[in-house]
């Protein structure tokens, strides 16, 4: 009979341990999932933040230029302001 128990222990202890490593692979599958989840999580952050200062750049990118441009028209305007005035002789005046 002790060898009748002995095989029927077996199988429970046999089950036992295969439903232990069962809950440990579950437990790792579920650390995985959850990882994965933060790191996708993480991504979508350092994404949106990637972005912001792409359109940050850009908008200071062409502030700087819209200023160089104001002082080419700046420069221009004073460059046109200082050159002398064209003259006439009194001989043209006298023809008109």
């Amino acid at each position: 009979m002790n060898d009748l128990t002995a095989q029927m222990d077996a199988p429970t202890a046999l089950a036992r341990e295969h439903a232990a490593l069962l809950r440990q692979w579950a437990a790792c599958q579920h650390r995985i999932s959850q990882l994965v989840a933060d790191y996708q999580q993480q991504l979508a952050q350092l994404q949106a933040q990637l972005m912001r200062l792409r359109a940050e750049r850009m908008l200071l990118i062409t502030q700087r230029q819209w200023e160089l441009a104001d002082e080419d028209r700046c420069r221009h305007r004073s460059f046109l302001s200082e050159e002398p005035a064209l003259t006439m002789g009194a001989g043209f005046t006298q023809w008109i």
